[in-house]
């Protein structure tokens, strides 16, 4: 559709999928705490809560494994989606 335009879409949909996993603690802290009745529970609020007010940072740091593992496995599928398509400038900005 916008054959310039796609390497920055691209670029910007990979963006989007890694901070999308790890950048809704602040909001959730802030806002409600975990919400009501762990209604907005996240990973990364459970990252949070196990290594800050629990102090058992072995799980926190196993749990951060994880989700880097959910991270790299969603780019990699969004990466083999978008492989399939026309765009032949991506192989040479992302992976050379």
């Amino acid at each position: 559709l916008f054959p310039m335009m796609s390497p920055v879409l691209i670029l910007l949909s990979f963006r989007d999928i890694i901070l999308s996993l790890q950048e809704n603690l602040t909001t959730i802290l802030l806002t409600t705490d975990g919400g009501p009745y762990y209604s907005t529970y996240t990973l990364p609020y459970f990252i949070y809560e196990q290594g800050f007010d629990l102090l058992s940072f072995g799980t926190a740091s196993a749990i951060m494994w994880i989700l880097y593992l959910i991270t790299g496995v969603m780019t990699v599928v969004f990466y083999a989606l978008i492989k399939g398509k026309d765009v032949s400038v991506i192989d040479e900005i992302f992976f050379t």
